[in-house]
């Protein structure tokens, strides 16, 4: 048996919510953190003082906060890119899915705005793990690990895994193994998932929901494939 890891995190607004990560084996998650510390470690060296990060952070990154305050747009694009060529150098499967937060809650009317946000949070996570589920009818011997940005979505992210792999009808519920929160210190691949999270959250809320608000779709799966399956198994023989 091969236990495949996925590693998540959310982004979100008072609009769109999104949830989205990476699936790879131990062996992709350990290369591609090991240069991305490095990467992040070199910014630091060329930086001045007042420039410097502990982490890369999309949201903060994009909007010139925090510790990206003093950044610069060609600095900006130029970190980017170089973090997207290693996700691009590894064995990864992305995997994301968001929702219209306002027609959420015109469609499942008996849910409230102000107390349940992690419904919908829980529901996001759900249809990526039916998606999960899917990835694994190409990889019969092998199972998953769920990963996920340690925060304020804890509970709900327990309880949206809990509810799937309780649910008997759900074919692939057997080839989950667990799920537990990381911290970005720890779990350096989380900043990855940061990255596809924020910016499935910019195409979904830009572009997929603006575009097709007239059609009545609060939900969208997002499945960019950044290296086919057949990959991955490869690797895992």
């Amino acid at each position: 048996m091969v236990v495949l890891t996925f590693k998540f995190d959310e982004s979100y607004n008072n609009r769109t919510l999104c949830v989205g990560g990476w699936l790879a084996l131990a062996s992709e998650w350990a290369r591609l953190e090991n240069q991305w510390s490095k990467r992040i470690e070199h910014q630091n060296s060329v930086m001045p003082e007042n420039k410097r990060i502990s982490r890369f952070h999309a949201a903060n990154l994009n909007c010139y906060d925090h510790e990206f305050k003093n950044w610069t747009k060609d600095e900006s694009k130029l970190f980017t890119g170089k973090l997207l060529n290693i996700i691009q150098r590894r064995n990864l499967v992305a995997i994301s899915c968001g929702i219209r937060i306002d027609d959420f809650f015109e469609v499942f009317a008996e849910n409230n705005p102000k107390s349940d946000m992690g419904v919908v949070y829980s529901l996001c996570m759900k249809m990526v793990m039916v998606e999960l589920g899917h990835a694994l009818d190409e990889l019969p011997d092998h199972k998953i690990f769920i990963i996920h940005d340690h925060g304020n979505w804890d509970t709900a992210a327990l309880q949206g895994y809990n509810s799937m792999v309780d649910e008997p009808r759900w074919q692939s519920r057997d080839r989950l193994v667990g799920i537990t929160p990381g911290l970005w210190e720890q779990a350096v691949g989380l900043q990855a998932a940061d990255l596809i999270a924020y910016e499935t959250f910019k195409t979904l809320t830009i572009g997929y929901f603006e575009r097709d608000r007239k059609c009545g779709m609060p939900f969208a799966p997002c499945f960019p494939r950044s290296r086919c399956l057949q990959n991955i198994l490869t690797e895992s023989r």
